[in-house]
């Protein structure tokens, strides 16, 4: 089980004469209990991808906890995150950038099995070929770099590469969006498949909402690095109950929200709602206290003071 509690990071906005802190995430908390998803959506930075790279360590957060099967990642040392990172591997949005052009995609597969004592050079190539074959490529394309391959392609190798040392827990960061949609639906098949056959836990990071619905499990909505609603994917889909929620699969552009957006945004406080000044229904108090997370449903969370 993947836990996650309090977590925060901000980055440092560079000016001319100084700086300031900015805010990507903020006291997020979610449990993924074993062999299940959780699909993290919102808008383009409001904080998704930062939440997967803090939970592998890609990025140090400020502050918070996260812990994979009982063990503690933020506190362990490099020796220890060696062993975990074991346990927990990503799939990067981008399927070119992600490989070396410089390495066939078999010595890619091949370095992670020897790095991690998984197999050893003669066995690491027949281990190797298993992994193709277990994500629908020949053990042909070992011998091709990066640039030889279709985008379609090139992600199966990079779920092949996460798959390498076994892990428990899969980060997929908008794993389809680079991809034609014909592509994408292989893709979720096979990830879905993956998961039956293995028993794999995923964080399933995405903005597109028909992804999501393919997915399915249980969605989490993020605006400004804040949850503001966590329910079942079919719960979500049929009723919204956030504002913010109702507003991303409405997807309509121009709605009553950004007519008020303007007259709001010189208002809105550190204390306010993080959707006061785009909320349709936002009254007096969404802009002086800022709502919490609570149970509206069974097991369903939102974070609003109208709901």
């Amino acid at each position: 089980m993947l836990v996650v509690e309090n977590l925060s990071k901000s980055y440092v906005k560079k000016r001319v004469g100084g700086g300031s802190a900015v805010m990507a995430v903020r006291n997020v908390g979610f449990r993924i209990p074993t062999g299940e998803t959780l699909c993290l959506v919102g808008e383009s930075g409001s904080g998704k991808t930062t939440i997967g790279r803090c939970i592998i360590r890609l990025l140090e957060p400020d502050q918070g906890s996260v812990s994979l099967g009982g063990r503690s990642v933020t506190q362990a040392d490099s020796k220890a995150m060696k062993r975990i990172r074991k346990q927990m591997q990503m799939i990067f949005q981008d399927p070119y950038s992600s490989l070396n052009p410089r390495m066939t995609v078999g010595q890619t597969i091949s370095e992670a099995l020897q790095v991690h004592g998984i197999a050893t050079s003669p066995d690491s190539r027949l281990e190797t070929h298993r992994l193709f074959e277990m994500v629908g490529l020949s053990s042909g394309v070992s011998d091709r770099y990066p640039h030889e391959l279709s985008g379609g392609q090139r992600q199966r190798v990079g779920i092949a590469r996460s798959l390498a040392v076994r892990p428990s827990l899969i980060i997929c960061d908008e794993p389809v969006s680079a991809l034609d949609v014909s592509v994408q639906a292989q893709i979720l098949n096979l990830l879905r498949s993956l998961q039956a056959d293995l028993t794999l836990t995923y964080l399933f990071i995405a903005h597109d909402l028909a992804v999501v619905r393919q997915m399915g499990g249980r969605v989490a909505v993020l605006l400004h690095g804040e949850l503001v609603e966590v329910a079942n994917a079919a719960d979500l889909f049929e009723r919204p109950l956030h504002p913010y929620t109702r507003l991303l699969l409405s997807s309509v552009p121009g709605a009553g929200p950004r007519a008020v957006s303007s007259e709001r945004r010189a208002l809105k406080a550190e204390s306010a709602c993080v959707f006061y000044d785009r909320c349709p229904l936002a009254e007096k108090r969404c802009g002086e206290q800022k709502p919490i997370l609570e149970s509206r449903d069974t097991g369903r969370l939102v974070r609003c003071h109208l709901v």
